[in-house]
């Protein structure tokens, strides 16, 4: 059950689920120019918000279940691809209903990535050695929503809104490009 655990394993599955969590709140930051610029409403403001959370909630154990019987790596992989290709889509989008797709394609890739970093810790670390990884795993939850609306305050402070898409396209990646 245990295999070799590689010293990359435990940052990479953090920054993982980093992205997810900070993909909620960082967004909120960007609204008011989102709403500017591509002349949202204020119910597709909701629905660029709401998609995300909606469909990853949806998917959430539907995809954990997947993982388990394919392989946890496997759907962390994958999902890391998703979230990618949906914040690719949001940061070329000019229309709120672009928005709400990119949003969308993101939550199915964070519905894929957050039950995978979990059992990658659970299944990959040993007993003696997994309490601390999920406690790191908790900690990362807890501080990625602030460390969103941290990195994401300095990316409006020079660049435009999409400069949140780039920077989930940017660390979802290059966190699969990591073996673990």
């Amino acid at each position: 059950m245990n295999q070799q655990v590689s010293r990359l394993t435990l940052p990479t599955i953090a920054l993982s689920l980093m992205t997810v969590v900070s993909a909620v709140a960082g967004l909120n930051l960007a609204l008011p120019k989102i709403a500017v610029e591509t002349g949202a409403t204020q119910t597709q403001l909701t629905w660029i918000v709401d998609s995300y959370t909606v469909i990853f909630a949806g998917l959430l154990l539907i995809s954990g279940a997947i993982g388990d019987k394919y392989g946890r790596r496997r759907i962390l992989f994958i999902g890391l691809l998703i979230f990618a290709f949906g914040a690719s889509i949001g940061f070329f989008a000019n229309s709120p209903s672009t928005l709400i797709i990119a949003r969308l394609v993101m939550g199915i890739g964070a519905a894929g990535i957050m039950p995978s970093t979990l059992s990658v810790i659970t299944t990959s670390f040993p007993p003696e050695s997994r309490g601390k990884a999920i406690g790191v795993w908790v900690g990362v939850a807890g501080g990625g929503a602030v460390l969103g609306l941290f990195a994401t305050a300095l990316l409006l402070g020079w660049f435009n809104w999409n400069s949140f898409f780039a920077l989930n396209f940017v660390f979802a990646i290059i966190l699969s490009l990591i073996h673990i």
